[in-house]
């Protein structure tokens, strides 16, 4: 494993992206821990804003990040046909709209065997694992013990749309209003 620590990246300025890989583009992402940093960003994810046809496996977040625009997450702002396993988040989460604890948006995406434990919070759109699942995604094996807040918030996945599924996923009780808001 491998660890990267100390990073501070603060830039809310409109498409500043906060994360330690911009884009992930047909790669793999393996075995990695982001810890004790922070990351502040209109786009923000301790591992990347963007993933595309990528594999991310056994990485984790320690770390702070927050965003004021669309899709804030403690690892994946975006995710993009591609499968996210293994993958956990520790850190606080605080975002505007589309806020995950893991992955903020997921894209004909796969997320399994993930969790998250850190306070996640935003204005809409809030899930303790998830923000949105849209086309064709799926959340499995999956759980939060982390409060999620805002409107629209739930304890594994807040929108779940157009063909996705949630399988074997659980949250903690209390910590949000529901496991899924669809």
């Amino acid at each position: 494993n491998h660890i990267i620590s100390g990073l501070f990246y603060d830039d809310v300025s409109v498409a500043a992206r906060a994360n330690v890989f911009g884009r992930v583009f047909e790669g793999a992402v393996k075995n990695l821990g982001i810890v004790d940093s922070y990351f502040s960003g209109y786009y923000a994810g301790a591992l990347s804003t963007s993933v595309y046809n990528s594999e991310i496996t056994n990485c984790y977040s320690e770390s702070v990040v927050f965003g004021n625009g669309l899709y804030t997450a403690g690892l994946i702002a975006e995710a993009y046909e591609s499968e996210v396993r293994n993958c956990y988040n520790l850190g606080k989460v605080n975002g505007s709209t589309y806020v995950g604890g893991v992955v903020a948006y997921g894209s004909y995406t796969t997320i399994e065997n993930c969790y998250n434990k850190g306070n996640v919070a935003g204005s809409n759109v809030v899930g303790g694992v998830v923000g949105r699942a849209t086309y064709s995604s799926e959340v499995k094996n999956s759980y939060n013990t982390g409060v999620v807040t805002g409107e629209q918030q739930s304890g594994v996945v807040s929108q779940l749309l157009r063909d996705s599924g949630v399988s074997n996923c659980y949250y903690l009780e209390g910590t949000a209003d529901y496991g899924v808001y669809e």
